[in-house]
């Protein structure tokens, strides 16, 4: 440990550059981490969309909500379900909107740890498995009540 101090302050040039080399290559690095603004394009065709969620099954409330396309140059979409069962779906950022496109539509377990209780059914869990679909068209801005059933 004794040498490298001695080292260094020998050549406190090197040690500089060196540091300053990190500093900037952590700088460069950073901005990539985390959200990050969507380009323009990968804006275009979304339109804001929202709905209700009334369920038979359990409750939905703090669950997310997704919709995944069934093919075709749809995007996927999601949105947090609040207590009185309405959501609003965005794609990359929170109040970008969704995509037209045919759907499947499936849920995950509530956010921050609140139980739905086991008898919530498995099969709307994945979009493997879910039989709910939804339409949404250019022109659609709420698609209304989608109804969960046993």
């Amino acid at each position: 440990m004794a040498r490298l101090r001695k080292l260094i302050a020998k050549n406190s040039r090197v040690a500089s550059a060196l540091a300053m080399a990190w500093v900037m290559a952590i700088l460069t690095v950073l901005p990539g981490c985390g959200g990050s603004t969507p380009a323009p394009e990968e804006l275009k065709g979304l339109h804001p969309v929202k709905g209700t969620v009334k369920s038979e099954v359990g409750s939905v409330a703090g669950m997310m909500i997704y919709f995944f396309p069934n093919s075709g140059d749809a995007k996927s979409s999601s949105g947090e379900v609040k207590a009185d069962g309405s959501f609003e779906l965005h794609t990359r950022i929170p109040g970008d909107g969704a995509s037209d496109g045919e759907f499947k539509v499936y849920f995950s377990k509530p956010l921050g740890g609140a139980k739905t209780g086991s008898s919530f059914p498995a099969k709307f869990l994945s979009p493997d498995t879910t039989d709910v679909k939804a339409t949404i068209k250019p022109d659609t801005t709420d698609l209304g009540t989608i109804t969960l059933k046993r």
